[in-house]
């Protein structure tokens, strides 16, 4: 992997850097049959389809994200702690994804020791974002939560992304940030902004400081899959993703949980529904996010990916019969229209990449 020009070796063809499938950056490429070093058998879009795709997957994240958000809450009510949802969604991407792997030849020996210490990084830390913003829930309620770490996300990856991947942050990604962040607040009307006559839980500072240390592992968890070299297949992040949920979960869920799965399934059978529910948004989501972060820049797939905050909205209103306020109104059109303005952004941005190239 990283070797300029194919060279046989033992009948099997090792593949170029363009004939990385998944690049982080790179326009070109083009699929091969069998490829050893971490590259997955897939084709990238290209041009200006790149951008509609990896718009289309970042809001594809956010929804699905939004949708097992729904779900860790009902889970939690049912008697599931985080941790325990956190240790079977990770068990679960592992024994799906090893199979795939395997299927695409993705070859672990070669991977990069760089790329190897991005993962592990990557996949740690966005362990503790799932945790951190899933007690926050608990300890907050999902408008405080949602509205701090979801509000803090897209700020944070635009500063990551311009401090050390060198991405520019143009006025347009200010203009689309100040009305997505609006938005936010409209709908989610966090009681530190519009009051309530609710009484302070005896945690609310550290269900706040949980919320922006979500924000903060998961933008450090965008910057690190945008460092990783061109080609790393999105099967080998999502496999260190499972493999650190594992690592962090496991000793926790042993050692305090106060009800096992099993005890917290007898008691509830629909546990089993919900949890093969969350499993599965879960996996759409953590797919979705890492494609799009390989298709287009942080910032923008971090804006497009606030649309978790929609999904909750519909659900409030759709699965929990809460009429919406005209604020809430507002807030969910808002939140629309800004994603509409990132794609057309970054559409706008690759159509401009491929006339300077024509030029050229």
């Amino acid at each position: 992997m990283g070797d300029v020009a194919s060279r046989k070796n033992g009948g099997i063809s090792e593949p170029t850097e363009n004939d990385s499938i998944l690049n982080n950056g790179n326009e070109n490429s083009r699929p091969s049959h069998h490829q050893e070093s971490g590259n997955v058998e897939d084709e990238r879009p290209q041009g200006c389809w790149g951008a509609i795709a990896g718009a289309f997957y970042a809001l594809l994240g956010g929804l699905s994200l939004g949708a097992t958000d729904i779900f860790v809450v009902i889970g939690v009510e049912g008697g599931m702690s985080p941790f325990q949802q956190l240790l079977v969604k990770s068990i679960v991407i592992v024994i799906v994804i090893v199979p795939l792997m395997m299927y695409h030849s993705v070859n672990l020996l070669k991977v990069k020791r760089k790329d190897i210490i991005l993962n592990i990084l990557k996949g740690t830390f966005e362990a503790g974002n799932t945790l951190c913003f899933n007690y926050s829930l608990v300890l907050i309620g999902v408008g405080d939560a949602t509205a701090i770490a979801v509000g803090c996300i897209p700020i944070l990856a635009s500063l990551l992304a311009c401090l050390f991947l060198s991405e520019k942050c143009k006025v347009i990604d200010v203009i689309i940030t100040i009305i997505n962040l609006t938005g936010i607040l409209l709908v989610s009307r966090p009681e530190f902004i519009f009051g309530t006559t609710a009484e302070h839980g005896e945690y609310d500072s550290l269900g706040y400081v949980l919320s922006i240390a979500a924000a903060v592992l998961l933008s450090l968890g965008a910057l690190f899959t945008k460092m990783m070299s061109d080609g790393t297949s999105l099967l080998l992040i999502l496999l260190f993703n499972g493999i650190c949920g594992i690592v962090v979960t496991a000793p926790t869920v042993y050692f305090f949980s106060t009800m096992p799965l099993l005890a917290a399934f007898q008691s509830n059978p629909k546990n089993v529904g919900f949890l093969t529910g969350m499993v599965a948004c879960f996996l759409l989501y953590i797919y979705s996010f890492n494609k799009a972060l390989q298709l287009e820049t942080a910032a923008k797939v971090t804006l497009l990916f606030n649309m978790n905050v929609f999904t909750g909205f519909l659900a409030d209103t759709f699965l929990f019969g809460n009429t919406p306020t005209n604020l809430e109104l507002i807030g969910a059109a808002l939140i629309l229209f800004s994603s509409l303005l990132a794609f057309l952004a970054a559409f706008w941005a690759n159509r401009q990449k491929i006339e300077d190239v024509e030029k050229n």
